[in-house]
Protein backbone atom coordinates (compact mmCIF):
# COMPACT_ATOMS: atom_id res chain seq x y z
CA UNK A 1 0.00 0.00 0.00
CA UNK A 2 1.06 3.39 -1.02
CA UNK A 3 2.72 5.04 1.72
CA UNK A 4 0.86 8.63 0.75
CA UNK A 5 -2.31 6.83 1.13
CA UNK A 6 -1.99 5.18 4.10
CA UNK A 7 -1.23 8.80 5.46
CA UNK A 8 -3.95 10.08 4.10
CA UNK A 9 -6.40 7.32 5.39
CA UNK A 10 -5.18 8.28 9.14
CA UNK A 11 -5.96 11.70 9.11
CA UNK A 12 -9.01 12.55 10.97
CA UNK A 13 -12.45 13.33 9.31
CA UNK A 14 -15.08 15.05 11.13
CA UNK A 15 -18.02 13.41 11.84
CA UNK A 16 -19.99 16.22 10.14
CA UNK A 17 -18.43 15.17 6.89
CA UNK A 18 -18.29 11.20 7.06
CA UNK A 19 -22.16 10.79 6.50
CA UNK A 20 -22.50 13.86 3.95
CA UNK A 21 -22.10 12.84 0.20
CA UNK A 22 -21.84 16.45 -1.22
CA UNK A 23 -20.04 15.72 -4.14
CA UNK A 24 -21.49 14.44 -7.37
CA UNK A 25 -22.06 10.88 -8.52
CA UNK A 26 -20.21 11.23 -11.81
CA UNK A 27 -18.39 8.28 -13.83
CA UNK A 28 -14.58 8.28 -14.11
CA UNK A 29 -15.10 9.04 -17.94
CA UNK A 30 -17.79 12.26 -17.10
CA UNK A 31 -15.12 13.34 -14.34
CA UNK A 32 -12.02 12.77 -16.65
CA UNK A 33 -13.81 14.87 -19.33
CA UNK A 34 -15.99 17.04 -18.31
CA UNK A 35 -19.19 18.90 -20.19
CA UNK A 36 -18.42 22.26 -18.87
CA UNK A 37 -14.91 23.34 -17.64
CA UNK A 38 -13.97 23.05 -14.01
CA UNK A 39 -11.40 24.70 -12.07
CA UNK A 40 -7.86 22.82 -11.65
CA UNK A 41 -8.89 21.72 -7.96
CA UNK A 42 -12.39 20.69 -8.62
CA UNK A 43 -11.75 18.44 -11.76
CA UNK A 44 -8.98 16.80 -9.71
CA UNK A 45 -11.08 16.04 -7.06
CA UNK A 46 -14.13 15.25 -8.76
CA UNK A 47 -11.76 12.69 -10.55
CA UNK A 48 -10.17 11.10 -8.02
CA UNK A 49 -13.69 10.86 -6.55
CA UNK A 50 -14.98 8.96 -9.11
CA UNK A 51 -12.27 6.93 -9.59
CA UNK A 52 -12.08 5.68 -6.08
CA UNK A 53 -15.52 4.75 -6.09
CA UNK A 54 -14.78 2.55 -9.06
CA UNK A 55 -13.44 0.10 -6.71
CA UNK A 56 -15.56 -0.58 -3.92
CA UNK A 57 -14.18 -3.88 -2.70
CA UNK A 58 -10.88 -2.04 -1.74
CA UNK A 59 -10.57 -1.45 1.76
CA UNK A 60 -8.43 1.43 1.55
CA UNK A 61 -9.19 2.99 -2.03
CA UNK A 62 -13.22 3.12 -0.97
CA UNK A 63 -12.54 5.34 2.24
CA UNK A 64 -11.02 7.65 0.49
CA UNK A 65 -14.04 9.83 -0.84
CA UNK A 66 -14.55 11.81 2.26
CA UNK A 67 -10.83 12.98 2.87
CA UNK A 68 -10.64 13.93 -0.92
CA UNK A 69 -13.68 15.95 -0.18
CA UNK A 70 -12.57 17.43 3.07
CA UNK A 71 -9.27 18.50 2.70
CA UNK A 72 -8.16 21.04 -0.25
CA UNK A 73 -5.42 19.95 -2.25
CA UNK A 74 -4.97 16.34 -1.13
CA UNK A 75 -6.96 14.93 -4.47
CA UNK A 76 -3.77 16.46 -6.57
CA UNK A 77 -0.89 14.96 -4.11
CA UNK A 78 -2.74 11.50 -4.05
CA UNK A 79 -3.48 11.45 -7.42
CA UNK A 80 -0.85 9.55 -9.15
CA UNK A 81 -0.73 6.94 -5.93
CA UNK A 82 -4.73 6.40 -6.50
CA UNK A 83 -4.51 6.08 -10.29
CA UNK A 84 -2.03 3.54 -8.89
CA UNK A 85 -4.37 1.40 -6.70
CA UNK A 86 -7.24 1.81 -9.06
CA UNK A 87 -5.42 0.72 -11.95
CA UNK A 88 -3.95 -2.89 -10.25
CA UNK A 89 -7.64 -3.49 -9.64
CA UNK A 90 -8.72 -2.82 -12.86
CA UNK A 91 -6.04 -4.72 -14.79
CA UNK A 92 -7.55 -7.67 -13.46
CA UNK A 93 -11.18 -7.15 -14.61
CA UNK A 94 -12.82 -5.64 -17.45
CA UNK A 95 -10.19 -2.23 -17.85
CA UNK A 96 -12.50 -0.33 -18.12
CA UNK A 97 -10.86 2.35 -15.95
CA UNK A 98 -8.03 2.06 -18.00
CA UNK A 99 -9.40 2.88 -21.54
CA UNK A 100 -11.39 5.30 -19.91
CA UNK A 101 -8.23 7.28 -18.37
CA UNK A 102 -6.07 6.56 -21.55
CA UNK A 103 -8.64 8.72 -23.27
CA UNK A 104 -8.80 10.96 -21.13
CA UNK A 105 -4.60 11.33 -21.11
CA UNK A 106 -5.38 11.62 -25.01
CA UNK A 107 -7.92 14.34 -25.04
CA UNK A 108 -5.66 16.32 -22.96
CA UNK A 109 -3.06 16.33 -24.64
CA UNK A 110 -3.72 16.68 -27.83
CA UNK A 111 -5.22 19.73 -26.90
CA UNK A 112 -2.40 20.70 -24.14
CA UNK A 113 -2.61 24.82 -24.37
CA UNK A 114 -1.85 27.74 -21.95
CA UNK A 115 -5.47 27.11 -20.82
CA UNK A 116 -4.98 23.41 -20.28
CA UNK A 117 -1.24 23.02 -18.99
CA UNK A 118 -2.20 22.52 -15.55
CA UNK A 119 -4.85 20.16 -16.12
CA UNK A 120 -2.22 18.31 -18.89
CA UNK A 121 0.59 18.11 -16.01
CA UNK A 122 -1.35 16.30 -13.99
CA UNK A 123 -1.85 13.90 -15.70
CA UNK A 124 1.67 13.42 -16.91
CA UNK A 125 3.15 13.38 -13.30
CA UNK A 126 0.26 10.30 -13.02
CA UNK A 127 1.85 8.60 -15.85
CA UNK A 128 5.91 9.11 -14.66
CA UNK A 129 5.09 7.60 -10.97
CA UNK A 130 2.95 4.94 -13.36
CA UNK A 131 6.62 4.24 -14.88
CA UNK A 132 8.07 3.53 -11.58
CA UNK A 133 5.70 0.97 -10.80
CA UNK A 134 5.31 -3.04 -11.48
CA UNK A 135 2.80 -4.02 -13.48
CA UNK A 136 1.05 -7.30 -12.65
CA UNK A 137 2.95 -9.97 -14.02
CA UNK A 138 5.55 -7.85 -15.63
CA UNK A 139 8.44 -9.61 -17.34
CA UNK A 140 10.60 -6.48 -17.53
CA UNK A 141 10.36 -2.47 -16.81
CA UNK A 142 9.58 -2.11 -20.28
CA UNK A 143 5.87 -3.46 -19.97
CA UNK A 144 5.31 -0.91 -17.48
CA UNK A 145 4.14 1.50 -20.05
CA UNK A 146 1.35 -0.94 -20.45
CA UNK A 147 -0.35 0.75 -17.44
CA UNK A 148 -1.74 2.91 -19.84
CA UNK A 149 -2.87 2.92 -23.77
CA UNK A 150 -0.66 5.97 -24.67
CA UNK A 151 0.56 7.23 -28.22
CA UNK A 152 4.44 8.04 -26.74
CA UNK A 153 4.61 11.07 -29.30
CA UNK A 154 1.45 12.63 -27.88
CA UNK A 155 2.52 12.07 -24.86
CA UNK A 156 6.66 14.07 -25.69
CA UNK A 157 4.72 16.54 -27.20
CA UNK A 158 2.35 17.42 -24.08
CA UNK A 159 5.29 17.04 -21.96
CA UNK A 160 7.18 20.21 -23.99
CA UNK A 161 4.41 22.24 -24.08
CA UNK A 162 4.13 22.03 -20.38
CA UNK A 163 7.48 22.92 -19.79
CA UNK A 164 8.92 19.36 -18.82
CA UNK A 165 12.00 19.11 -21.32
CA UNK A 166 13.25 15.89 -19.22
CA UNK A 167 9.89 14.21 -19.65
CA UNK A 168 9.38 14.92 -23.27
CA UNK A 169 12.64 13.55 -24.26
CA UNK A 170 12.12 10.86 -22.32
CA UNK A 171 8.96 9.64 -23.91
CA UNK A 172 10.04 10.49 -27.29
CA UNK A 173 13.18 8.02 -26.69
CA UNK A 174 10.69 5.36 -25.58
CA UNK A 175 8.38 6.17 -28.94
CA UNK A 176 11.69 5.65 -30.96
CA UNK A 177 12.72 2.60 -29.49
CA UNK A 178 9.24 0.95 -28.82
CA UNK A 179 7.77 2.30 -32.03
CA UNK A 180 5.54 3.23 -29.59
CA UNK A 181 4.29 6.74 -31.79
CA UNK A 182 1.12 5.10 -33.13
CA UNK A 183 -1.22 2.19 -31.63
CA UNK A 184 0.06 -0.55 -32.80
CA UNK A 185 -1.61 -3.98 -32.31
CA UNK A 186 1.91 -6.47 -33.74
CA UNK A 187 4.04 -6.89 -30.80
CA UNK A 188 6.90 -6.30 -33.22
CA UNK A 189 8.74 -3.25 -32.44
CA UNK A 190 9.56 -0.61 -35.34
CA UNK A 191 11.16 2.90 -35.04
CA UNK A 192 9.09 5.84 -35.01
CA UNK A 193 9.82 9.04 -36.76
CA UNK A 194 9.74 11.75 -34.11
CA UNK A 195 8.54 14.73 -36.04
CA UNK A 196 11.44 17.11 -36.39
CA UNK A 197 10.12 19.99 -34.69
CA UNK A 198 9.29 18.60 -31.27
CA UNK A 199 13.02 17.51 -30.86
CA UNK A 200 14.22 20.93 -31.82
CA UNK A 201 11.69 21.98 -29.72
CA UNK A 202 13.29 19.68 -26.18
CA UNK A 203 16.45 20.11 -27.34
CA UNK A 204 15.99 24.25 -27.13
CA UNK A 205 14.53 23.72 -23.50
CA UNK A 206 17.34 21.56 -22.66
CA UNK A 207 21.07 22.70 -21.07
CA UNK A 208 22.17 20.62 -24.31
CA UNK A 209 23.19 23.09 -26.79
CA UNK A 210 25.00 20.66 -29.10
CA UNK A 211 22.10 18.29 -29.20
CA UNK A 212 20.61 20.48 -31.79
CA UNK A 213 22.83 20.19 -34.46
CA UNK A 214 21.65 16.32 -34.07
CA UNK A 215 18.36 16.78 -35.56
CA UNK A 216 18.00 15.98 -38.98
CA UNK A 217 16.49 19.25 -40.69
CA UNK A 218 14.69 20.33 -44.41
CA UNK A 219 17.69 22.54 -46.49
CA UNK A 220 15.14 25.88 -46.65
CA UNK A 221 15.75 29.03 -45.39
CA UNK A 222 13.30 28.53 -42.97
CA UNK A 223 16.04 26.07 -41.04
CA UNK A 224 18.73 28.36 -41.69
CA UNK A 225 16.79 30.80 -40.13
CA UNK A 226 15.99 29.44 -36.93
CA UNK A 227 19.83 27.99 -36.89
CA UNK A 228 21.15 31.47 -36.97
CA UNK A 229 18.71 32.61 -34.58
CA UNK A 230 19.32 29.75 -32.22
CA UNK A 231 23.18 30.60 -32.44
CA UNK A 232 22.56 34.39 -31.52
CA UNK A 233 24.69 34.91 -35.49
CA UNK A 234 23.04 38.33 -35.50
CA UNK A 235 25.24 39.56 -38.89
CA UNK A 236 24.19 36.45 -40.70
CA UNK A 237 20.71 36.54 -39.37
CA UNK A 238 20.74 40.36 -40.48
CA UNK A 239 21.43 39.86 -43.96
CA UNK A 240 18.94 36.76 -44.74
CA UNK A 241 16.58 38.47 -43.00
CA UNK A 242 16.60 41.68 -44.54
CA UNK A 243 16.91 39.88 -48.31
CA UNK A 244 13.92 38.66 -47.28
CA UNK A 245 11.47 41.82 -46.46
CA UNK A 246 13.07 43.12 -49.92
CA UNK A 247 11.34 40.16 -51.50
CA UNK A 248 7.95 40.57 -49.10
CA UNK A 249 8.35 44.17 -49.97
CA UNK A 250 8.68 43.87 -53.93
CA UNK A 251 5.75 41.10 -53.83
CA UNK A 252 3.19 41.74 -51.33
CA UNK A 253 3.82 45.43 -50.60
CA UNK A 254 4.03 44.72 -46.57
CA UNK A 255 6.10 42.96 -43.97
CA UNK A 256 5.35 39.75 -42.44
CA UNK A 257 5.89 40.03 -38.20
CA UNK A 258 8.13 36.84 -38.09
CA UNK A 259 11.00 38.37 -39.96
CA UNK A 260 10.17 41.81 -39.00
CA UNK A 261 10.40 40.84 -35.39
CA UNK A 262 13.66 38.26 -36.67
CA UNK A 263 15.49 41.78 -37.99
CA UNK A 264 15.04 43.41 -34.52
CA UNK A 265 16.27 40.50 -32.39
CA UNK A 266 19.13 40.71 -35.04
CA UNK A 267 20.25 43.83 -34.25
CA UNK A 268 19.82 43.39 -31.22
CA UNK A 269 22.02 41.12 -30.88
CA UNK A 270 24.86 43.20 -32.94
CA UNK A 271 24.01 45.64 -30.05
CA UNK A 272 22.33 48.08 -32.14
CA UNK A 273 20.13 48.76 -29.90
CA UNK A 274 19.48 52.68 -31.31
CA UNK A 275 18.53 51.40 -34.39
CA UNK A 276 16.50 48.60 -33.21
CA UNK A 277 14.19 51.05 -30.71
CA UNK A 278 13.90 53.22 -33.75
CA UNK A 279 12.75 50.62 -36.03
CA UNK A 280 10.31 49.29 -33.33
CA UNK A 281 8.73 52.77 -33.35
CA UNK A 282 7.67 52.34 -36.90
CA UNK A 283 4.35 51.16 -36.84
CA UNK A 284 5.11 48.26 -39.68
CA UNK A 285 7.51 46.74 -36.27
CA UNK A 286 5.15 47.54 -33.85
CA UNK A 287 3.50 43.68 -34.43
CA UNK A 288 6.83 42.44 -34.95
CA UNK A 289 5.75 38.84 -33.81
CA UNK A 290 5.11 38.08 -30.03
CA UNK A 291 8.89 38.86 -28.66
CA UNK A 292 8.14 42.75 -30.45
CA UNK A 293 7.28 43.68 -26.56
CA UNK A 294 10.13 42.27 -25.20
CA UNK A 295 12.89 43.63 -27.79
CA UNK A 296 11.32 46.98 -27.14
CA UNK A 297 11.88 46.78 -23.59
CA UNK A 298 15.19 45.52 -24.17
CA UNK A 299 16.10 48.34 -26.72
CA UNK A 300 14.95 50.79 -24.11
CA UNK A 301 16.75 50.02 -21.29
CA UNK A 302 19.77 49.73 -22.73
CA UNK A 303 19.21 53.18 -23.97
CA UNK A 304 18.06 54.16 -20.33
CA UNK A 305 14.90 55.45 -21.74
CA UNK A 306 12.37 55.32 -18.94
CA UNK A 307 9.24 56.84 -20.65
CA UNK A 308 8.56 53.53 -21.81
CA UNK A 309 5.14 52.33 -20.47
CA UNK A 310 4.87 48.67 -19.94
CA UNK A 311 2.04 46.19 -20.63
CA UNK A 312 -0.08 45.71 -17.56
CA UNK A 313 -1.48 42.50 -18.46
CA UNK A 314 1.70 40.68 -19.69
CA UNK A 315 4.44 39.40 -17.02
CA UNK A 316 7.85 38.63 -18.50
CA UNK A 317 11.29 38.72 -17.87
CA UNK A 318 12.09 41.87 -19.97
CA UNK A 319 8.90 43.75 -18.18
CA UNK A 320 10.00 42.82 -15.21
CA UNK A 321 13.47 44.11 -15.16
CA UNK A 322 12.68 47.22 -16.75
CA UNK A 323 9.79 47.78 -14.67
CA UNK A 324 12.35 47.72 -11.80
CA UNK A 325 14.81 49.60 -13.45
CA UNK A 326 12.27 52.09 -14.37
CA UNK A 327 11.11 52.53 -11.05
CA UNK A 328 14.38 52.94 -9.20
CA UNK A 329 15.36 55.71 -11.43
CA UNK A 330 12.69 57.33 -10.53
CA UNK A 331 12.52 56.72 -6.86
CA UNK A 332 13.42 59.85 -4.83
CA UNK A 333 15.33 58.14 -1.30
CA UNK A 334 16.87 54.81 -1.10
CA UNK A 335 13.71 53.88 1.06
CA UNK A 336 11.70 54.17 -2.14
CA UNK A 337 14.55 52.30 -4.09
CA UNK A 338 14.37 49.30 -1.92
CA UNK A 339 10.74 48.83 -1.87
CA UNK A 340 11.15 49.13 -5.55
CA UNK A 341 13.26 46.35 -5.82
CA UNK A 342 11.28 44.26 -3.10
CA UNK A 343 8.38 44.51 -5.59
CA UNK A 344 10.30 43.28 -8.62
CA UNK A 345 11.53 40.44 -6.31
CA UNK A 346 8.21 39.49 -5.75
CA UNK A 347 6.53 39.61 -9.44
CA UNK A 348 9.30 37.46 -10.33
CA UNK A 349 9.33 35.22 -7.48
CA UNK A 350 5.12 35.13 -7.55
CA UNK A 351 5.19 34.25 -11.23
CA UNK A 352 7.39 31.09 -10.35
CA UNK A 353 5.34 30.01 -7.37
CA UNK A 354 2.28 29.89 -9.22
CA UNK A 355 3.42 27.94 -12.27
CA UNK A 356 2.30 24.16 -12.51
CA UNK A 357 5.51 23.19 -13.90
CA UNK A 358 8.98 24.69 -14.85
CA UNK A 359 8.95 25.65 -18.30
CA UNK A 360 10.68 28.01 -20.41
CA UNK A 361 8.62 31.48 -18.96
CA UNK A 362 9.98 30.13 -15.13
CA UNK A 363 13.16 29.81 -16.45
CA UNK A 364 13.23 33.45 -17.95
CA UNK A 365 11.96 34.55 -14.27
CA UNK A 366 14.94 33.01 -12.86
CA UNK A 367 16.92 35.42 -15.32
CA UNK A 368 15.52 38.19 -14.09
CA UNK A 369 15.81 37.46 -10.40
CA UNK A 370 19.61 36.81 -11.40
CA UNK A 371 19.55 40.49 -12.61
CA UNK A 372 17.64 41.83 -9.90
CA UNK A 373 19.57 39.91 -6.78
CA UNK A 374 22.72 42.10 -8.94
CA UNK A 375 21.43 45.20 -8.53
CA UNK A 376 20.31 45.38 -5.17
CA UNK A 377 24.46 43.86 -4.56
CA UNK A 378 25.98 47.07 -6.18
CA UNK A 379 23.21 49.44 -4.20
CA UNK A 380 24.15 47.95 -0.80
CA UNK A 381 27.47 49.08 -1.32
CA UNK A 382 28.44 51.81 1.31
CA UNK A 383 32.03 52.21 0.22
CA UNK A 384 34.43 52.03 -3.10
CA UNK A 385 35.68 49.20 -1.07
CA UNK A 386 32.93 47.27 -0.86
CA UNK A 387 32.09 47.88 -4.40
CA UNK A 388 35.16 46.75 -5.89
CA UNK A 389 34.53 43.57 -3.53
CA UNK A 390 30.90 43.31 -5.48
CA UNK A 391 32.61 43.76 -8.88
CA UNK A 392 35.15 40.68 -8.51
CA UNK A 393 32.40 38.23 -7.00
CA UNK A 394 30.40 39.37 -10.55
CA UNK A 395 33.66 38.25 -12.47
CA UNK A 396 34.00 34.83 -10.40
CA UNK A 397 30.58 33.65 -11.29
CA UNK A 398 30.50 35.22 -14.81
CA UNK A 399 31.50 32.40 -16.51
CA UNK A 400 28.88 29.68 -14.81
CA UNK A 401 26.39 32.23 -15.30
CA UNK A 402 26.42 32.27 -19.06
CA UNK A 403 26.50 28.61 -18.95
CA UNK A 404 23.33 28.58 -17.32
CA UNK A 405 21.35 30.49 -19.58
Amino acid sequence: MSEAVAVATSLPVPDRLLGAKRWTEETVAQSSIPANMKTLRDWVRDLAISMTRAVPEDPVVSCLPHILWAVPDMAQRLFPCIIHLVLQHDMAGSQGVRITISEACHHWFVQANEDTIPYASVLLDAVLYLRKQPIPRESSPVDRDKWLDIDHIELARAASTCGMPSAALLFAETASHSGRGARRTSSVPVQADIPANLLLHIYKALDEPDAYYGVAQNPDLTSVLDRLEYEADGYKSLLFRGARLDSQMRRTGGLSPGDTGGVVKSLIDLNMNSLSHALLLNHQFTNAGSQAVDNSLYAARRLEQWDVRTPENQVTEASVVFSTFQNVFNAPGIQNVRNQLDSGFLQAIKTITEASSFGSREHSMVRALAVLTEMDEVLSCTSTETLQETCDRFRTRQHWMQGAQ
